[in-house]
């Protein structure tokens, strides 16, 4: 894991983790955080694919920051 694909934000770390696609070879990705103190990780998946692994790590971490934030429906970071 590079720090290209790992940030801190407020009390939490969060770190992209990419998949290519074999049949289209599209991106796929997900975003793990957890507390800087804590032991639990949480994952979430994107629901959408993306061109590059780079666009993939970004929009992962930018969704990390989102759900810290309260900003996507059904995504809480309070039992971790």
């Amino acid at each position: 894991m590079g720090q290209r694909d790992q940030e801190i934000y407020k009390s939490f770390v969060i770190w992209a983790i990419t998949d290519r696609l074999a049949e289209s070879g599209e991106w796929r990705a997900k975003v793990n955080i957890m507390r800087k103190d804590g032991k639990t990780i949480k994952s979430f998946l994107l629901n959408h694919t993306l061109k590059t692994e780079e666009e993939a790590i970004y929009h992962a971490l930018l969704y990390g920051k989102l759900i810290i934030d309260g900003m996507i429906a059904g995504c809480c970071v309070e039992d971790i």
